[in-house]
C-alpha cells in the first residue's frame, strides 16, 4: 500500500459498515461495562449531566450500552453508511431524544451545548493520519466538554501493532473474510487488507474489501497533547483497570488515556 498522506482520510463503505455491524462489535461489548463503571464513579462530576460524545462511534453499539446505562450521547462519524447502521441501531432513543448522530471530521466538529463525558474507542484515532491530525482530534474535544469533564480514548502502541503481522481467516455459510496485516517495527504505520463476501437475505453475496492504516503515535508524548489541549490531568491505563495509572504504557498493547477538564 502506499504511504498516506497527511490529508488522507480513511472512511469505511457501505459494505464494510454492514460487516463491521454485524461482526465486529464485540470491542463495545467489552469496553462498555468499564467506561460506564468510570464514569459513574468519579466524584468530580457526580453532579454533571450524563450525557457523552462518541467520537468515531462506527454504528453506534457502544452509544446503544451508554444509552441504556442513562446516558445522553452524541455521536460523531466521518461515515454515513456507519452513521445509517449507528441510527437504526438506537432508532427509539433518537426518537426520544437521548441520541442524535452527527457526520463530521474527528478532527474538526463542534456541538452546540457542551457535555460532561467523551470517548473515543477500539483504536479509533489510530487512523488519523499524524500527530498534527490527533492534537486537531483531541482540542475538538476539549472545547466540546464542561469544566469539569472527562475524556477517555484508546491507541495501540508500538508493540501492539506488532499483532498485524498476520493473516487470519473467517469461514462460514453466511460470511467469509480474510485479513492480512503488516506492520514493521519502528515503522510510522500498520496496514492492513479486509476483503471478504457476506450473503444476503435472498441469497446472493457481497463482496467488501477495505485497506486501512493505524498511525504508528509515540505513547510516551500523547499525555503532554493532551494537557496542551487544556486538560488538566491525563494518566495512561490498560484494558480492564482504568482507574489506575501504569508504570510503562510502552509495555502495553493497548493505552487507554484517562482525561480530566477542571
Amino acid at each position: 500500500m502506499d504511504e498516506a498522506g497527511s490529508g488522507f482520510t480513511q472512511v469505511y463503505g457501505e459494505a464494510f459498515a454492514k460487516v463491521y455491524n454485524d461482526r465486529l462489535t464485540f470491542f463495545s461489548d467489552r469496553m462498555a461495562p468499564q467506561l460506564i463503571e468510570l464514569f459513574d464513579s468519579d466524584s468530580l462530576l457526580a453532579s454533571s449531566p450524563r450525557d457523552v460524545v462518541d467520537v468515531c462511534c462506527g454504528t453506534g453499539r457502544l452509544a446503544h450500552h451508554l444509552i441504556e446505562a442513562g446516558y445522553d450521547v452524541t455521536g460523531v462519524d466521518l461515515s454515513e453508511h456507519m452513521l445509517a447502521h449507528a441510527r437504526a441501531n438506537n432508532q427509539q432513543a433518537e426518537q426520544e431524544g437521548h441520541a442524535r448522530f452527527l457526520q463530521a471530521d474527528a478532527r474538526d466538529f463542534r456541538l452546540e451545548t457542551p457535555v460532561a463525558f467523551a470517548v473515543s474507542s477500539f483504536d479509533s484515532l489510530n487512523h488519523l493520519p499524524d500527530a498534527e491530525a490527533l492534537v486537531a482530534a483531541i482540542r475538538c474535544v476539549s472545547a466540546t466538554l464542561c469544566s469539569p469533564g472527562l475524556f477517555v480514548f484508546d491507541l495501540n502502541t508500538p508493540r501492539g501493532h506488532e499483532r498485524w503481522n498476520s493473516i487470519t481467516v473467517e469461514d462460514a455459510d453466511e460470511f467469509t473474510m480474510i485479513s492480512r496485516g503488516i506492520y514493521a517495527a519502528g515503522g510510522k504505520r500498520a496496514y492492513t487488507s479486509i476483503t471478504g463476501f457476506m450473503r444476503n437475505e435472498d441469497g446472493s453475496y457481497t463482496r467488501f474489501s477495505e485497506q486501512a492504516f493505524n498511525t504508528v503515535f509515540d505513547i510516551d508524548s500523547v499525555p503532554a497533547m493532551v494537557r496542551a489541549a487544556g486538560f488538566s490531568d491525563c494518566y495512561v491505563a490498560e484494558n480492564g483497570k482504568l482507574s489506575e495509572a501504569v508504570e510503562d504504557p510502552n509495555a502495553l498493547g493497548r493505552a487507554f488515556f484517562v482525561c480530566h477538564r477542571d
